[in-house]
């Protein structure tokens, strides 16, 4: 870090909110009416002749590894009992657990959100128990703590200890022998419960929950604010070439309790007076969870071949048992910001960073990770160790900047930045044109498709409404997005530039593309349009002149995947297909006159028709019937004809059972189907067993699945060696007469 950035963090370190990591009290001690199913109230203190009783009730306490429980009595020893077999006959109670869930709030800094308390276990230490260093997991997503209550017991030892980012602090419930004390802490906080050396400790352990409602606002710090937007702008001045910078939070976060409304303790106003600053000193500004993923050989002393397994370090304990190992060399790391909070601004999608981004004092990729997972010997793999470490942070760049900084991010990321600054069209300090343009122009050199939708860069181009930038740098853009855009856009864009240039360009290239999803999108546009009553100098009526050239590189019935002769199901490209002629058939009626428009049009679309082309997507514009003109008339007369000339054989059965013995190009098979040939030659046999090794039996079924022949193949397992059946079919016949049946049907329906 500079000396600016020294002065950053120090200034934002500064800045405290109202609580601590930890906070603890106790009050008197209230009869809970505290019931457990199968033993009825329990008295207070509770007696060591009581908390017997409850142990036998109770199970022993596992910990979690990832997604399972375990039991590991060198990581903890304690007694629980199921929560739902606990209950409070005393409606006090409730009141009672409110004022404690006020006071925790009050002791963490809890000022603007909701909190309850929710029971997550009953447990019980006797002599010797433990728990040892851990953190706890955050297991509801609106989780971000634990709050402990020390039901009154005698015992001895069994002290909490706590420490967080250097602090530690001890707490000992064995000196409350008649009070309610408590322990409320943020579940991020490490934490251990040392060996109970007499008596029985008990506890009542509660989840504390949050609403999560309560949005980030702006910190009444204006004093701090200034001081930070003042140290920005000096940043923002001093040359770099690190495009955005990551400010790390202080507490740990998970990705699914990551959120404005969940910061802990200082984050919270510390994240605020940020945010606003940097609005003020000109930069973009957003919270993000940084990911630091590294991989590397595993040094363990147990068995290679162990299972493999992810542990989560925020499930119930620290692994302490080194089961999983530790890492060794790293192979390869790397640090990504996976999730963004906020609103206000889009993000950056899944960013990239590295050292020279940070602004802090902390070790990316140091101490425990937040996630482990290991792997033994896989084949001639040698065993891996993965971490990922999870740290909140705030991530932000200069608006002045935006277009470098969205250069090499994804299309879908640059369409939610184009949304953005056309809403923010007017505002000087984003200068909304430039950086729109700069997008669109970028565009031209990274292009990634898929299914994004790129209605948004016609609504920027009619905002930016500058000719000669269209000319010089959409055209190529427009072309290969143009079915990505909706036909709404496309036709309020013509209707604003009828007779453009620009726009007859995008439409020639589209079409002179041959591309059938572009020609298809191109065709549903100009059918939006009043193209009936188009002028001869219109977009519109140049466009319909141009079809039959568009088409030429189409080859309607060789379109890869057009028919599926299973099920008789319309495709995707026979969907596009089917839509394209009928609108040709369409536009054709303003074009009745033109013969040799017609006439090619029509050559064209039954050239070398194929049976699937004319079955599936000829006949299916015919049935539809809603066209009507020449070309349609036409095309009823063409099909009509190929049906007749195809019905007119219809298949036969074989007079008997002789088949032809089949030539294969493998010359072994050929002499396999001397086993077959006599069999094969008789007019009367159907079925040839052959009893032999499974070998022979294996060679022989190569030998009939290698040709298209009516022979089908069943193991008799019976006896030793089994018996391969040979069965003559009439598959053929029965394949070529469910055709002509088709054909026949299908006629009728265009009949």
């Amino acid at each position: 870090m500079n000396k600016t950035e020294k002065k950053l963090i120090k200034t934002l370190k500064s800045i405290e909110g109202n609580g601590n990591f930890l906070c603890y009290g106790k009050n008197k001690a209230i009869v809970p009416g505290l019931a457990i199913e199968g033993i009825g109230e329990i008295g207070l203190p509770v007696s060591p002749i009581m908390a017997r009783e409850i142990i036998k009730f109770s199970t022993k306490s596992p910990v979690g590894k990832g997604n399972k429980t375990i039991y590991d009595s060198t990581a903890r020893s304690s007694w629980e009992i199921d929560t739902k077999k606990v209950s409070f006959n005393n409606s006090e109670w409730n009141d009672f657990l409110k004022e404690v869930v006020n006071q925790a709030k009050k002791g963490l800094g809890i000022t603007n959100k909701s909190v309850k308390a929710s029971l997550h276990k009953f447990l019980i230490y006797e002599k010797g128990d433990f728990f040892v260093n851990h953190k706890d997991s955050e297991k509801d997503p609106e989780m971000f703590g634990t709050l402990v209550i020390n039901l009154p017991s005698e015992h001895t030892g069994g002290e909490l200890i706590f420490s967080f980012n250097g602090k530690t602090k001890k707490l000992n419930f064995a000196t409350n022998k008649y009070d309610l004390p408590y322990a409320a802490f943020y579940a991020d906080c490490n934490h251990e419960v040392k060996p109970v050396h007499s008596g029985y400790r008990i506890n009542l352990i509660y989840n504390l929950l949050h609403d999560g409602k309560s949005k980030i606002s702006s910190s009444l710090m204006e004093d701090k604010i200034n001081d930070i937007a003042k140290i920005l702008k000096q940043m923002a001045v001093e040359k770099t070439d690190v495009l955005y910078k990551a400010i790390l939070l202080e507490h740990n976060y998970t990705p699914t309790n990551f959120s404005a409304t969940k910061l802990k303790l200082h984050d919270q106003p510390r994240a605020n007076v940020l945010l606003v600053a940097a609005e003020r000193a000109g930069y973009y500004a957003k919270l993000g969870l940084i990911t630091h993923y590294q991989m590397g050989e595993l040094e363990t002393d147990y068995d290679p071949y162990y299972r493999r397994g992810r542990y989560n370090r925020y499930d119930d304990y620290e692994d302490k048992d080194n089961e999983s190992g530790e890492m060794g060399e790293v192979y390869d790391e790397h640090t990504i910001v996976e999730h963004w909070i906020g609103e206000k601004t889009p993000d950056l999608g899944s960013l990239n960073i590295n050292e020279s981004n940070f602004i802090n004092d902390v070790e990316i990729g140091e101490g425990e990770p937040s996630e482990s997972e290991s792997e033994g010997y896989t084949g001639n793999a040698g065993m891996t160790m993965e971490y990922w470490y999870h740290y909140g942070a705030i991530i932000l760049w200069k608006k002045n900047q935006q277009a470098e900084v969205l250069n090499e991010l994804s299309s879908s990321i640059k369409l939610n930045w184009i949304e953005y600054f056309l809403n923010n069209w007017n505002d000087k300090l984003i200068d909304a044109n430039t950086h729109t343009k700069q997008i669109i122009i970028d565009f031209n050199e990274k292009l990634d498709k898929n299914d994004l939708d790129f209605s948004t860069i016609i609504k920027a181009i009619k905002k930016i409404n500058d000719d000669n930038f269209v000319k010089e740098h959409c055209v190529d853009v427009l072309t290969n997005v143009f079915d990505k855009i909706n036909i709404e856009n496309w036709n309020s864009f013509i209707d604003a530039n009828p007779n453009n240039q620009n726009l007859i360009s995008i439409f020639d290239a589209v079409g002179n593309t041959g591309y059938v999803y572009k020609i298809n999108h191109l065709l549903k546009i100009l059918k939006n349009t009043d193209y009936e009553n188009a002028t001869s100098n219109s977009l519109v009526y140049k466009q319909i002149e141009q079809i039959p050239k568009y088409i030429t590189n189409i080859e309607f019935s060789k379109i890869k995947n057009s028919y599926n002769s299973s099920n008789y199901k319309l495709l995707d490209s026979d969907k596009v297909l089917i839509n394209i002629i009928e609108l040709i058939i369409e536009f054709s009626k303003t074009k009745e006159k033109d013969s040799k428009w017609i006439n090619f049009v029509t050559t064209k679309i039954t050239k070398n028709m194929t049976r699937a082309y004319v079955n599936n997507v000829l006949t299916s514009v015919i049935i539809n019937k809603k066209n009507k003109g020449t070309i349609f008339n036409q095309l009823y007369d063409i099909c009509v004809n190929d049906f007749v000339k195809r019905l007119k054989n219809k298949p036969e059965k074989l007079p008997n059972w002789t088949r032809k013995v089949p030539k294969s190009v493998n010359k072994y098979h050929n002499d396999r189907w001397e086993i077959l040939k006599s069999f094969l030659e008789s007019p009367t046999e159907k079925i040839f067993e052959y009893r032999k090794n499974q070998s022979y039996r294996s060679e022989l079924e190569a030998t009939i699945r290698s040709v298209t022949i009516d022979l089908k193949t069943t193991t008799i397992k019976k006896g030793s060696p089994h018996t391969l059946r040979i069965t003559k079919t009439n598959a053929a016949f029965e394949k070529e007469l469910k055709k002509w049946k088709k054909d026949e049907e299908l006629l009728d329906k265009i009949m």
